[in-house]
């Protein structure tokens, strides 16, 4: 096992995985609209700005998200011809309370009426769009680089807290490698068996 710096930009990586995202989901809002007549009162407030970074940025930012994440497939593919696995924490906390990936009421308000007045160059210049990466994917900033560039990877959890909650480790490998991570899996969970693990349940009061 070796330290390596990753062999891309975190903040790059997560744009770029939000600009694919956002687009895709422009596509499947105007085909619902298309199809059944629904209304942008339909849809939630997240979904709403999102739509509008989209419509906003162009075809032309999808366009070059798919030009960076080919640089992303070259880059992993050049560090898996010397490691076979890129090795990092599934998450970046703890796992996460019900309810804590909740949008704020007040960015969801402004994310409606920028909606409305069609004002997706403002969404993003007033900072939300960073704040919106942040609360989306700063707790998940590691799994987006094997979902862009279609690498194999597993997550096992190998190490608990102290309340008895997983922290997975994730192992991403070189292209067609699923059969060796699943043997991986398959000899870790014998060295650090998890099947009978669960933490506590929690009982809400009454």
């Amino acid at each position: 096992m070796e330290e390596v710096k990753p062999p891309y930009d975190d903040a790059a990586l997560a744009r770029d995985f939000l600009t694919i995202w956002f687009a895709q989901l422009y596509r499947h809002v105007a085909d619902i609209k298309a199809r059944i007549g629904a209304r942008d009162s339909d849809f939630e407030a997240d979904t709403l700005g999102m739509c509008e970074l989209a419509r906003s940025a162009g075809v032309l930012a999808p366009m070059q998200a798919l030009e960076n994440i080919n640089n992303y497939i070259q880059s992993l593919t050049t560090f898996h011809e010397s490691y076979d696995y890129f090795l990092t924490p599934t998450l970046a906390t703890p796992p996460l309370t019900v309810g804590a990936t909740a949008t704020s009421p007040r960015l969801q308000t402004v994310a409606r009426v920028l909606s409305k007045l069609h004002a997706g160059k403002v969404l993003a210049l007033s900072g939300i769009l960073d704040q919106l990466i942040q609360d989306s994917l700063g707790w998940v900033p590691y799994t987006q680089l094997a979902n862009l560039t279609g690498r194999p990877a597993i997550s096992v959890p190998l190490h608990w807290t102290d309340e008895g909650l997983p922290l997975g480790v994730q192992f991403v490998g070189r292209l067609g490698a699923d059969g060796d991570l699943l043997q991986l899996a398959a000899q870790l969970e014998e060295a650090r068996p998890w099947a009978q693990r669960h933490p506590a349940t929690a009982v809400a009061a009454s």
